[in-house]
């Protein structure tokens, strides 16, 4: 959908991806876009961006503007029937993670909100469910559904570091998106939880890893705790498992996480040394 869009900009204009980031040429004339979404992760069928990786520097670059967004989006769970295991594990984790991060960051607001904690109840409920059985169409709708409202969450507003990493991640290795996005998040909510407590208990009640009467205090700590047994049950590697990941990368990774444009919108203020203390704590995860 994300190549969709670009083409139906570059189509008609010409030109690259960069030049309309940049502010060289402007965001018009652009094809009508239609999305009809076959995995239940990125929310693209309604968002205004798109994301595309720079071959020569392995950047990933946002395009991202109003005339980007769908003018049509179906959502049809049949159409994710066969999506295989692995790859609805992953989609789904990036869905969950676009509303923590739209919930959570800094430019966060009631609209942005409101979505993000009815799509997190959502797909922590359905997700596992969708995993074990792929044929289940109410699990399959419910995905597409949480999918959806996450899209409109972080379009509302932005995501934030476990993005910033996973797309540095992405654009050095090809890591499936989803899969990157799954081996930050647990250090990248412990890092925030740590000065931003009510935000993540908040988090918590909603993905019903803490009850509705516990004390703020008490509530963050089973979020991460929560998060990292959710995604164990799904499958998805660490990140020393993936291909191609060598510690000699890591400062790369780093540095990329902090070029990216939605670092700023992080919940706490977030740094190189911070990028890279989290790189380190999830390569040494072998639990």
């Amino acid at each position: 959908m994300d190549t969709g869009k670009a083409i139906a900009l570059l189509g008609p204009n010409g030109g690259t991806p960069a030049e309309y980031i940049d502010g060289t040429r402007p965001y018009a004339g652009i094809a009508p876009i239609v999305c009809v979404p076959t995995t239940a992760g990125t929310g693209s069928e309604v968002t205004r961006s798109s994301v595309i990786t720079e071959s020569a520097t392995h950047r990933k670059l946002t395009l991202k503007h109003a005339a980007l967004r769908p003018l049509l989006a179906v959502l049809d769970p049949k159409l994710t029937f066969t999506v295989p295991k692995a790859v609805t594990a992953a989609t789904g984790v990036d869905a969950l993670v676009h509303a923590i991060e739209g919930y959570s960051c800094k430019v966060n607001n009631p609209i942005s909100q409101a979505l993000g904690a009815k799509a997190m109840r959502t797909i922590v409920a359905a997700l596992p469910k969708a995993f074990r059985d792929g044929q289940d169409e109410q699990a399959r709708y419910a995905m597409l559904e949480g999918s959806m409202m996450a899209g409109l969450c972080f379009g509302s507003s932005d995501v934030a570091a476990v993005h910033c990493l996973a797309e540095a991640l992405g654009g050095l290795y090809d890591t499936p998106h989803g899969v990157a996005n799954s081996v930050f998040l647990p250090y990248v909510l412990q890092f925030n939880a740590e000065t931003e407590t009510a935000v993540h208990a908040d988090m918590a009640r909603h993905m019903q890893f803490a009850g509705d009467s516990d004390a703020d205090d008490r509530a963050a700590q089973p979020l991460i705790e929560g998060v990292r047994e959710w995604t164990r049950h799904l499958e998805i590697p660490k990140l020393r498992d993936l291909p191609g990941v060598r510690e000699e990368d890591f400062s790369r990774i780093a540095e990329l996480a902090v070029l990216n444009n939605s670092t700023p919108s992080n919940v706490r203020p977030i740094g190189y040394d911070d990028y890279l203390r989290i790189i380190e704590q999830a390569y040494e995860d072998v639990g």
